[in-house]
């Protein structure tokens, strides 16, 4: 909150260093955690909604979703208050700090209601109509880091539960 022209002033520039790899970590957590609560709310209408026997069951099972729903909008919520802070500590009147400003912007891009739709069904590569279709950023960011990955996010848990084996 202090901004990168007071903190060069006091010589506090490591202190921001910090808190932009703090702030990066923050925004790599809360994409996580959101793309394994799409994840997870897919499995959902996958596994309950659409095998509800009744529609008590049927009901119970939309609770479970506005449950996750929840969870979601609130690390949106917290990856958003991150992405904005990350403007706070940088000089952008320099050139070099602006193009690396711009640089994460274009990396972590804002979320909208587009990127957080959830795709239910489950469709082959060589379906008709599907190559105009393409995920939204957030699942292409960050899959060279994928140790210790949501098993939504995998594609093992749903595959384990459909079929019964985790290959």
């Amino acid at each position: 909150t202090l901004g990168m022209l007071y903190l060069k002033a006091h010589g506090l520039v490591d202190l921001a260093n910090k808190e932009l790899q703090l702030r990066i970590g923050e925004l790599n957590d809360a994409l996580r955690a959101i793309r394994a609560g799409i994840g997870y709310k897919s499995y959902i209408y996958y596994a309950k909604v659409r095998n509800a026997s009744s529609t008590r069951a049927r009901l119970r099972s939309f609770d479970d979703v506005q449950i996750t729903d929840a969870a979601i909008m609130k690390q949106v919520r917290i990856y958003m208050h991150a992405r904005k802070a990350l403007a706070g500590l940088f000089d952008h009147d320099n050139r070099a700090e602006r193009r690396e400003y711009d640089k994460l912007m274009d990396r972590y891009q804002a979320i909208t209601r587009a990127d957080l739709k959830v795709d239910t069904t489950v469709a082959e590569p060589f379906t008709h109509g599907l190559r105009d279709i393409h995920s939204s950023w957030m699942w292409k960011l960050g899959s060279e880091d994928s140790v210790g990955e949501s098993p939504w996010l995998t594609g093992r848990m749903f595959f384990s539960l459909r079929f019964g084996s985790t290959r």
